[in-house]
């Protein structure tokens, strides 16, 4: 496999119930396939950045420590009934030590502070601690793609811009490549209509949960093997200062 490739939306089995690798096993194939760099990017939290850590470091590989938060469109700490608030997915990468610093201050917020059915952080604290950090708009439970789905394109442009605002040049649309095309089939097409109008660069990818694909009720089969490519990419591996 290419040495240019890496897996930056990964989960591990500290995404409860919904991640499948684990970690020993998951470096265990990156040498089968020869890749050097890797991402963990588990739901929420970041129980498992250690082990990843010292495991990459064991293993000559290079670790891209990050999380998939989950962002709120009301305030952290409002409770409201259900069907009156709404929960996202952002991908978050640290691409150098504010960003890890940042990073842990945004889980520990959201599960202290923010928990109320999942860890949240919202727009006000995000904004907070968004130095050195490299965001992505997640999969198809993200704020763009939840906007696309439910027809407000609108909406998908005004949170592409806040994003773009926040983050500047290291905010990117996802796009993933799932079974379920029939469900995202519209919002992708309508993601590349916001890349357009905000100038917003890609990265499409396959969330990665399971290192073996096919293993387990060939959840994820050839995941595994297919590319993630970074279209107007300023995010370069090599540049990135993790320590």
């Amino acid at each position: 496999m290419t040495k240019d490739f890496v897996h930056l939306h990964v989960h591990t089995e500290y995404s409860l119930l919904d991640g499948l690798s684990k970690i020993g096993k998951l470096f265990d194939h990156l040498k089968e396939i020869d890749m050097d760099k890797i991402a963990i990017t588990d739901h929420g939290v970041m129980y498992g950045v250690i082990e990843f850590y010292k495991k990459a470091v064991r293993e000559s590989v290079k670790p891209i420590i990050g999380m998939e938060a989950y962002t709120t469109n009301v305030d952290l700490k409002e409770r409201p009934e259900r069907g009156k608030f709404k929960n996202f997915h952002l991908l978050l990468l640290a691409k150098d030590k504010l960003g890890y610093q940042n990073l842990m201050k945004l889980t520990s917020i959201a599960h202290l502070e923010g928990y109320y059915y999942r860890p949240r952080v919202d727009r006000k604290t995000l904004a907070k601690y968004s130095k050195g950090l490299i965001a992505t708009s997640a999969c198809a439970q993200g704020e763009i793609a939840q906007s696309l789905l439910s027809g407000s394109y609108d909406e998908a442009k005004k949170v592409a811009e806040w994003y773009l605002d926040v983050f500047k040049d290291d905010y990117y649309l996802e796009m993933q490549r799932h079974d379920y095309d029939k469900y995202i089939k519209e919002a992708e097409k309508n993601q590349v209509e916001v890349s357009r109008f905000t100038n917003l660069g890609f990265q499409l990818k396959q969330q990665f949960r399971q290192a073996r694909p096919g293993l387990e009720n060939n959840l994820l089969e050839g995941r595994l093997k297919r590319q993630e490519v970074l279209r107007k990419s300023k995010i370069k591996m090599k540049n990135l200062s993790f320590f």
